[in-house]
């Protein structure tokens, strides 16, 4: 069999304001490296989450659209409870790791903060 190492607690700070990353298109915003008509340049089989199969139906196209990709990744988010542990609208400034475990502290806004949310 295979070891899993479990994670009791985890939080993920996400710049955005919603899952998707580069794949999420915003018209005009010069941060994110993406254009309107965009597909991918590898298979979605290949893209794939294991837990969450895609595509490989032998009828649609393997090649997808950032629209494609970003919706897989929201039904993905949405399939495994995944945003209660994203913490959305974040800047990292520093990250020190102590003891092998990171130590982030949560930011009020101070500018002596390394975070803020």
């Amino acid at each position: 069999g295979h070891h899993h190492n479990k994670i009791e607690s985890i939080t993920v700070l996400e710049k955005d304001n919603d899952t998707g990353g580069i794949w999420r298109h915003v018209e005009n915003d010069e941060t994110k490296p993406m254009y309107r008509g965009l597909r991918t340049n590898l298979p979605r089989e290949l893209m794939a989450f294991r837990e969450k199969p895609w595509g490989g139906d032998g009828i649609s196209d393997s090649y997808v659209t950032h629209k494609a990709v970003n919706s897989y990744l929201q039904e993905y988010a949405t399939d495994f409870d995944l945003k209660r542990h994203i913490s959305f609208g974040c800047t990292v400034t520093q990250l020190t790791i102590l003891d092998d475990e990171p130590n982030v502290p949560k930011s009020n806004g101070d500018d002596d903060d390394d975070i803020s949310c």
